[in-house]
């Protein structure tokens, strides 16, 4: 099953790119489009497929959310040196945001052209209560997965036993959606940083609010740690979590030994993907609206020479893709034996909290792990920025809806004065 969804989602990508036309980039507006790798391979500009001058996230250092695709054969050879990549890494670190989930029907926030490829759903709380439950991972969350499970990797040519330990070390997820955990990805590597609709003692955080300081730590940790990040649907916009990509980029251009760098797919450009503006205001790393710097130059041969260069790549590889394509044709490519639908089910069936033996947080809530931050209720909301006045209302409302996520009950809908966690703070998607 995962490969039709995989088959029909590149056909479909391609042909997007195709109906795009030739236009690549317009002058004055020259981008690091392909990462360090690029420099010496030649690869034509991705093409835009759904122009917006809207910022993707308003209020934060972010570009316009214009969206852009590798052509098929850029991307098969960028997939060939992200694979490289992770075979050389030590310890290789994921960093998601809401693009993850988006082709799962869960809305972001940055994406806002007509033509968008992210998906959408109906604004009604309800509607999105019902689809939440029902939710299943999507094939780049499965990809990810695969990249964490022992046993998912390939045996090596002679037959032999497959590799010692999965590339996967850390996955620092901004997503609330627990669409990784229901991949079936091992619970240990997964750090859902920024909350959990589905673990009532980690709520999801108001931009008011404090992180968990025992998630924010393991964070740190894994940033320290990691020699190789993919940064994956997530704006890159200068939330806090995101020095888990800047670390290892700042660290490989240090010079760092052994230090890989940094990834990133995303659809729409960030402010990560080069180390210097293209001319005042307008590159990457740094300020600006990534847009287009400027007209072309006119005038004579040397006004023409005048124009600054493209900026200087800041990751080391730079992908346009959607993340189902993308990881999905890394994961054939890396042989790697995606979760079953038995091993999502089972998976998705441990989601429950509470469940003292096999629940996803049983091991980070066990009495013996004194890493793990310990708060009453009343400690948690305050910290998740939720106001004193809502608390009550709050606590109601994480109960009811926790209910109706893990189908603890089939009764109606809730009372009119309970709140819905989602629609109270405003954050039914996720920081990216």
């Amino acid at each position: 099953m995962w490969g039709q969804q995989l088959d029909l989602a590149v056909a479909d990508t391609a042909e997007r790119w195709q109906s795009a036309g030739e236009a690549a980039e317009a002058p004055g507006a020259a981008w690091a489009w392909h990462g360090e790798a690029g420099q010496r391979a030649g690869w034509a500009p991705p093409r835009c497929v759904s122009r917006s001058a809207a910022k993707a996230r308003p209020g934060y250092d972010s570009c316009d959310a214009s969206e852009y695709l590798d052509s098929p054969a850029v991307l098969d050879a960028k997939l060939d040196v992200l694979a490289g990549l992770i075979l050389a890494s030590r310890h290789f670190v994921a960093y998601t945001g809401a693009g993850l989930s988006t082709s799962a029907g869960i809305a972001d926030y940055a994406s806002h052209g007509e033509a968008t490829l992210a998906g959408r759903w109906q604004d009604e709380a309800r509607l999105q209560q019902a689809h939440l439950r029902s939710t299943g991972p999507t094939v780049a969350h499965l990809a990810l997965a695969a990249l964490a499970r022992p046993g998912s990797q390939p045996a090596d040519a002679d037959g032999g036993a497959p590799v010692p330990a999965p590339p996967l070390k850390a996955w620092v997820n901004q997503n609330h959606d627990g669409l990784g955990l229901k991949a079936a990805c091992p619970p240990r590597v997964m750090n859902e940083v920024h909350g959990a609709w589905y673990d009532p003692r980690n709520p999801v955080v108001q931009m008011s609010g404090a992180l968990r300081e025992d998630l924010c730590e393991r964070m740190r940790r894994a940033a320290r740690a990691a020699d190789l990040v993919l940064a994956a649907g997530t704006s890159l916009c200068g939330l806090y979590a995101d020095q888990v990509a800047t670390d290892v980029a700042r660290r490989h251009h240090a010079g760092e030994d052994g230090v890989l760098g940094l990834v990133i797919i995303n659809l729409q450009k960030t402010m990560q993907d080069a180390r210097a503006p293209a001319s005042g205001g307008g590159g990457g790393g740094g300020g600006g609206s990534g847009r287009d710097s400027g007209r072309a130059v006119a005038g004579s041969p040397s006004q023409q020479q005048q124009q600054p260069p493209p900026p200087s790549p800041n990751c080391a590889l730079r992908i346009f893709a959607t993340l189902d394509v993308a990881l999905g044709l890394l994961a054939r490519k890396l042989r790697l034996s995606l979760p079953t639908e038995h091993d999502v089910r089972h998976a998705s069936a441990a989601h429950d909290a509470a469940c003292l033996e096999h629940g996803w947080y049983h091991w980070m809530y066990e009495p013996g792990n004194r890493h793990t931050t310990r708060e009453t209720e009343s400690e948690m909301r305050r910290r998740c920025g939720y106001p004193q006045t809502l608390q009550p209302l709050v606590k109601r409302g994480v109960a009811a809806l926790s209910a109706q996520m893990l189908g603890l009950h089939r009764r109606g809908p809730p009372s009119p004065d309970v709140a819905d966690p989602v629609s109270q703070s405003g954050h039914a998607a996720v920081e990216a």
